[in-house]
C-alpha cells in the first residue's frame, strides 16, 4: 500500500487500514521507535507512580501531548510527507492550549471510567457492577472521540479548520461508520494488552496503532467532505 496523496486519499477499510499502516511503519521505522521510545516513557512513569500514589494518575494527561506528536507523524505519513521526529515536537504545538485542553477532558473521562471499571470488579455489589457497566459505555465512547478527533487535529491538510469543524467532523465520522470505528476501537485494545505483556511490542505498538488511526479517521473525513469543501477546508 503506497502513501495516500497530499490532498485526498482513497477511503480504507479497518484491515487495509492495518496493511497501509505497516507499509508506513516500515518506511520510516526508525523514527517512529524514537518517537514510540519517548511515549513509552510517559507511560511508563504514569503506571508505576500510579501504583505509589492515587493522584500520579494524573500524570495519564501528559499522554496527550506525546500522542499528539505521534499522530502528528501518522497524518503526515498518511499524506505522503515522510515521518519526521521534529513532527513529533511540533504535535502538542499545532493547536495550542485549546486541543490539549480538549485532550485532557478526553483523558480525564477515560481515566475516571477504566477506575470505576476497576473497583466494580474488585467490589462486586449491584450499585458497582451497574456503574462499572455504564462506565464501560462511557470508556468506549470516549475512545472513539479519541480516535476520530486526535488525527484530524493532526492532519497537515486540515491545519486551518477550526477545531469545532473538526469536532463536528470526527462524529459524523462515527455516526457514519459506526462498525469501523469501534473496531478500530477494539483493535487499539488489543494493542495496548499486547504492549503491557511485552516491551519489544511496546516499542512498535503505540505509533503503529495511531497508523491505524490515522488511516482509518483521515481517508474516511476525506470522503465525508469530497462532496463540499475537500479535505484542506
Amino acid at each position: 500500500m503506497t502513501p495516500a496523496a497530499d490532498t485526498e486519499a482513497a477511503e480504507l477499510t479497518l484491515w487495509r487500514s492495518i496493511r497501509a499502516a505497516v507499509s508506513s511503519l516500515s518506511d520510516d521505522f526508525l523514527r517512529f521507535v524514537a518517537a514510540n521510545l519517548a511515549w513509552l516513557a510517559v507511560a511508563g512513569a504514569t503506571l508505576l507512580l500510579g501504583r505509589v500514589s492515587f493522584p500520579a494518575h494524573l500524570l495519564s494527561l501528559l499522554l496527550v501531548p506525546a500522542t499528539f506528536g505521534l499522530a502528528r507523524m501518522a497524518a503526515n505519513s498518511v499524506r505522503g510527507r515522510p515521518a519526521r521526529l521534529h513532527q513529533f515536537r511540533e504535535g502538542p504545538l499545532r493547536r495550542g492550549a485549546v486541543a490539549l485542553g480538549l485532550g485532557c477532558v478526553q483523558v480525564v473521562v477515560a481515566t475516571l471510567g477504566t477506575l470505576n471499571i476497576i473497583v466494580g470488579v474488585q467490589a462486586p455489589t449491584l450499585p458497582l457492577v451497574l456503574s462499572a457497566i455504564f462506565s464501560g459505555y462511557v470508556l468506549l465512547v470516549v475512545a472513539a472521540t479519541i480516535s476520530a478527533l486526535w488525527p484530524l487535529l493532526m492532519d497537515p491538510a486540515r491545519d486551518r479548520v477550526p477545531i469545532r469543524r473538526l469536532i463536528r467532523l470526527s462524529l459524523t465520522v462515527i455516526a457514519t461508520r459506526p462498525g469501523r470505528m469501534f473496531g478500530l476501537v477494539l483493535v487499539e485494545s488489543l494493542l495496548v494488552a499486547v504492549a503491557l505483556q511485552a516491551f519489544v511490542a511496546a516499542v512498535i505498538l503505540p505509533g503503529f496503532g495511531v497508523l491505524v488511526a490515522a488511516w482509518v479517521v483521515l481517508t474516511a473525513a476525506d470522503r465525508i467532505e469530497s462532496g463540499t469543501t475537500g479535505p484542506a477546508g
